[in-house]
């Protein structure tokens, strides 16, 4: 590019692309969903009494909402560890992602 040209060789000029990855959406998401899942799990968890098929209510409530939240919370997780990568590999460091796996390891804790 000529020195006046404030085009990258890409197309897109410097530091401003147009596809960066905004992290505070995703982390906002699986924090209030892994409140969520806790709370509901403790709630389903308190429930008393028996189903029509004699199953315990805390147990069924617990193998069917307690899966789903779990699912929802684990999938928005995924998504925040990978705007994080994506976000390290548009800020060329990609030497960051070889740090999620053991970060998210310990945050899980």
């Amino acid at each position: 590019p000529s020195p006046g040209n404030t085009q990258h060789r890409h197309g897109n000029p410097p530091h401003s692309s147009p596809c960066k990855a905004e992290l505070w959406p995703d982390l906002i998401l699986a924090l209030l969903l892994t409140a969520a899942s806790n709370a509901s799990t403790y709630w389903i968890s308190s429930w008393h009494g028996h189903g029509r098929d004699g199953l315990p209510s805390n147990a069924v409530g617990g193998e069917t909402f307690g899966i789903m939240a779990a699912h929802l919370m684990g999938f928005s997780w995924i998504s925040f560890w990978s705007a994080v990568q994506l976000r390290a590999n548009e800020d060329h460091h990609n030497w960051l992602m070889a740090l999620v796996v053991p970060v998210a390891f310990l945050v899980m804790l």
